[in-house]
């Protein structure tokens, strides 16, 4: 299950105005689609880096291995309201000071997405599967989509998140219609 544009969007305000560390959690999962231990693992100096002019976090992924992936200025700003001057330590810190941990990461999916009403289950995995398909809705390229994703192999973006959608927004049709023009 995923959110479409509009909710993903709808989720995404209401935690801004819910708080800072609950808007970096949301739009690090929906636009950058870290798993949820990735995003609480992250620290103060692990989003301060800067490659090929591109500002980035770095993180260690399922596997083990070493991830660098760029933060678009929506992230960059919430990440920087969350920092707030601070120069080390957890990226996301709970109410009570402590790092954020994936259950309270859970929690705080759950309740802004009810707050925005949304009635279907929301885990902070919906982030990372609402990524993957609203790239592939935006027009991504499957390949540049299974890299963003960090997939081994292309085949489970296409198994998992692209088989069987019926997306008219981007159907084929329009592209060949544009290409071919029109008589009439």
């Amino acid at each position: 299950m995923h959110l479409d544009r509009n909710e993903l969007q709808a989720v995404c305000r209401q935690a801004y105005d819910s708080s800072p560390v609950d808007y970096a959690l949301v739009v690090i999962m929906g636009y950058n689609g870290l798993r949820v231990s990735e995003v609480c693992s992250l620290d103060v100096p692990d989003v301060l880096g800067y490659s090929r002019g591109h500002r980035v976090m770095t993180f260690t992924q399922k596997g083990g291995a070493q991830a660098i992936v760029p933060q678009p200025a929506v992230v960059m700003r919430a990440i920087d309201a969350v920092i707030d001057g601070r120069t080390a330590g957890p990226l996301l810190l709970r109410r009570d000071g402590s790092r954020m941990v994936r259950q309270s990461a859970a929690k705080v999916c759950t309740r802004v997405a009810k707050h925005a009403g949304i009635t279907m289950r929301v885990t902070p995995h919906t982030f990372r599967h609402s990524m993957i398909v609203n790239a592939i809705d935006a027009g991504v390229p499957l390949r540049e989509v299974q890299i963003a994703a960090r997939h081994a192999d292309i085949s489970t973006t296409i198994g998992i998140y692209d088989r069987g959608r019926r997306n008219l927004d981007t159907h084929a049709a329009h592209t060949l219609a544009a290409y071919l023009g029109a008589v009439a």
